[in-house]
């Protein structure tokens, strides 16, 4: 199905079809001998409770290089108030060398979402508040050679938004993981990945981060070491996928009070 198809059918979902993930499950089923395997769906989604909300608008967008990467957008209605916000997803391309890929899909973006427009339910209804969930793929506290400009200060300072993470001088890691010589990306086999490439940001109201589980948070000096391997505890007992981590990415969970 192509995006227009999954948006006619109300669905909101912008798949990405060559992932490194769907690669991954692909080749270890061959390896299996199962001809017949196809992978789950992996891609970008919006969730919210029926009861609660209803979706009044739904649009979708292809970006960067490839229209295999793509951003959704939701406009959701309170039950009741009709009170309205809209809900932005997205994933950007991974790897330290595409950080000014991704200063280009981010500014490609909020050009987008500044210029489509979801009719509002209610007349009184203006300036309807943004919450933004992304997988950046940039840490932040990257540090950008050219002109010290990061994904984290794109959305923070040209985008407008109160990032969960601004501020905060010892960060949660999102990801702490190494991958191995089963993975379809080479490049990375055998490198410790500290980081913290997940969002969340809103345009408007207070947020807070709600830790989930056993959630690391380090100073940038304390990650270092983490990196470094000098932190051999932390690594063991925070590295995942693990049994009470099924994912390369711990959830990062804010409430958001608008």
């Amino acid at each position: 199905a192509s995006l227009q198809d999954l948006v006619c059918a109300g669905l909101a979902f912008a798949p990405r079809r060559d992932s490194p993930s769907r690669r991954f499950a692909t080749k270890a089923a061959a390896l299996a001998g199962d001809t017949s395997y196809v992978p789950d769906d992996d891609g970008t989604a919006v969730f919210w409770r029926h009861d609660t909300f209803r979706a009044v608008g739904l649009q979708v967008r292809a970006f960067g290089k490839t229209v295999d990467t793509a951003a959704i957008k939701v406009r959701l209605a309170r039950e009741g108030s009709g009170h309205e916000v809209d809900i932005l997803g997205f994933h950007l391309p991974s790897g330290p060398e595409k950080e000014d890929r991704r200063h280009v899909c981010l500014r490609e973006l909020i050009s987008w979402y500044k210029e489509t427009k979801i009719p509002t339910s209610g007349s009184e209804h203006k300036d309807v508040p943004l919450v933004l969930a992304a997988d950046l793929n940039s840490d932040v506290w990257f540090e950008h050679e050219a002109d010290g400009t990061c994904s984290h200060r794109i959305l923070t300072e040209e985008w407008g938004l109160r990032s969960v993470w601004q501020d905060s001088v010892a960060l949660p890691a999102s990801v702490l993981k190494m991958r191995g010589v089963a993975s379809n990306q080479p490049t990375k086999w055998g490198e410790l990945m500290v980081e913290t490439i997940d969002y969340i940001a809103c345009s408007a109201g207070k947020m807070t981060f709600e830790s989930r589980g056993d959630y690391p948070t380090w100073t940038k000096e304390e990650r270092q070491r983490v990196r470094a391997m000098e932190d051999q505890e932390a690594i063991s007992r925070y590295l995942i996928p693990s049994n009470s981590v099924p994912s390369d990415h711990r959830p990062v969970v804010a409430i958001v009070d608008l």
